[in-house]
Formats: structure tokens, C-alpha cells, sequence
């Protein structure tokens, strides 16, 4: 089940038991945020890196979880989501679009 099936109050129960903080900054210049996410526990990057590629059963190491993660959200794709949200609850009023 994804987060997007859940109910509100269900998705934001999830996403307190995985989130420590969110931060967002406004660029200025470019008018894109920029989002640092910083989960309870390392989830970010995680893998295995092999001691020898071509012989996997030689044994391997674990690598590190972090904690952040770090995105730019375009000034575009936040105007675009603006726009839906304006559209979408006119609908839920039953205002039509114009």
C-alpha cells in the first residue's frame, strides 16, 4: 500500500514516524526551493559495495545509511502545483473552472 492510499490522517502518522525535520529555503535568484529532508533513521543510500566485483562470494561491504536527503524543487513544477491545487479545489466546491 502506498502513502498516496492512505488517509490523511494515516499518511501523516507515517510520515511522523520516519520524519525528523523538513527545512526549505527560497532561492532568490531562481525562485526554486530547496529542501533538505532528515529522516529519524538512516534510510538514504544504502548498498553493498563487493571486496571484488567478478567474484561476489568473496564477501562484501555494507554501505552507510545517512540520515539526509537534499532536492530542488523548480520554481516551474511549484507554479504547476499551485495551479492544480487553485483547480482541484474549485471542483471540490463544485465551482466550475473558468
Amino acid at each position: 500500500m502506498g502513502l498516496d492510499e492512505l488517509k490523511e490522517n494515516d499518511q501523516q502518522e507515517c510520515l511522523e514516524g520516519i520524519l525528523d525535520r523538513i527545512e526549505v529555503q527560497l532561492d532568490n535568484e531562481t525562485k526554486d526551493h530547496q529542501l533538505k529532508i532528515t529522516f529519524l533513521m538512516g534510510l538514504v543510500g544504502d548498498g553493498i559495495e563487493y571486496a571484488y566485483p567478478n567474484d561476489k562470494g568473496a564477501g562484501y561491504i555494507i554501505i552507510e545509511l545517512v540520515r539526509d536527503a537534499e532536492l530542488a524543487l523548480p520554481y516551474a513544477d511549484t507554479q504547476r502545483m499551485h495551479k492544480d491545487a487553485r483547480t482541484s479545489g474549485r471542483w471540490d466546491k463544485g465551482i466550475k473552472n473558468c
